[in-house]
């Protein structure tokens, strides 16, 4: 695996800072400055639509594939 220096990726999640957080985009800072304001819109259509989803939603879409649980080991 190779290591990135600190702070050279960005990472954008949504969440309801309670049980539901979702990865929704990552990019290294050397290849993207920033996400325009058209992937912001369309990300936080993303955001609203997955945080909008009940659990057996979720569970359904894990099962299908759609998502995937990353799950704290710690």
């Amino acid at each position: 695996m190779t290591k990135l220096p600190r702070g050279s990726v960005r990472t954008l999640v949504a969440t309801n800072l309670g049980k539901k957080w979702f990865f929704v985009f990552g990019f290294e800072k050397n290849e993207l400055e920033n996400i325009s304001e058209k992937e912001l819109v369309t990300l936080k259509m993303l955001a609203k639509d997955l945080l909008g989803m009940t659990a057996g939603q979720i569970q359904s879409a894990v099962e299908e594939g759609i998502l995937v649980e990353v799950e704290n080991e710690a």
